[in-house]
């Protein structure tokens, strides 16, 4: 049961960045007053900086695990 847990703590960090990934480039977009097609914004978003960053809120998720799991 604490392995499961864990695994949706982690997931929920990694969904977490990627949302905060995706309204950050939203909201950049809208400085420019101008709309977009989908094409065009997944174009404008670069894929590898969307793995970078769920590479990166992984790291968080698993890192957070790991110390709540010592700290006990």
């Amino acid at each position: 049961m604490k392995d499961t847990k864990n695994i949706k703590e982690i997931l929920k960090f990694t969904l977490l960045g990627l949302i905060g990934f995706i309204v950050f480039y939203i909201i950049s977009i809208m400085k420019e007053n101008r709309i977009y097609e989908l094409k065009e914004v997944l174009n404008y978003i670069e894929i590898k900086y969307i793995v970078l960053c769920i590479i990166l809120m992984l790291f968080f998720g698993i890192t957070r695990v790991i110390l709540r799991k010592y700290n006990k």
